[in-house]
């Protein structure tokens, strides 16, 4: 069972956030308040088939998402390339142990690394992300943020109101 990042903390469900510009895995409480870039829940069964999943790629320019499973898509890739962990380190000018940390899904790369990863090894990380508009309800019960107010102003002049 992995541990909070920031209390230590025992945790089925782990959120990955970015606090100051760095990706920690926290529990629940420790994510109130934050916006989660992954949620990583621990306590389904392993042996359930996943679907490829989009994170949002926290070094994106573009704003692009890269795929939930992206390190054993890597591994595969590299392993089917006759490739080691430091073969492709020394092709891509970048570090064995980032290679071995973003196969085991511990970090993510970024956008620079998944790029030269992609291309030697002809595989796609990244996609487009898909713009959604925020559909927050606005409950009584909630405060409202700024960001509230201006969607729900920014809906009030499309309805004419």
């Amino acid at each position: 069972m992995p541990e909070c990042d920031i209390c230590g903390r025992k945790t089925d469900k782990e959120y990955v956030v970015e606090v100051e510009e760095a990706q920690m895995h926290v529990c629940e409480r420790c994510a109130k308040g934050m916006t989660p870039i992954e949620v990583i829940d621990h306590s389904q069964n392993k042996n359930t088939k996943q679907e490829h999943i989009v994170i949002k790629h926290a070094f994106s320019e573009e704003g692009n998402e890269i795929m939930n499973d992206y390190g054993s898509i890597i591994k595969n890739a590299r392993e089917k390339a006759g490739l080691t962990n430091k073969d492709l380190a020394i092709k891509i000018n970048e570090k064995e142990s980032l290679i071995a940390r973003i196969e085991r899904n511990q970090l993510i790369p970024e956008e620079r690394v998944a790029k030269k990863l992609e291309k030697l090894l002809g595989i796609k990380l990244e996609i487009e992300a898909k713009q959604e508009e925020d559909k927050r309800s606005f409950g009584k019960n909630e405060p409202l943020t700024l960001w509230d107010a201006a969607i729900r102003k920014e809906s009030k002049k499309k309805d004419g109101e």
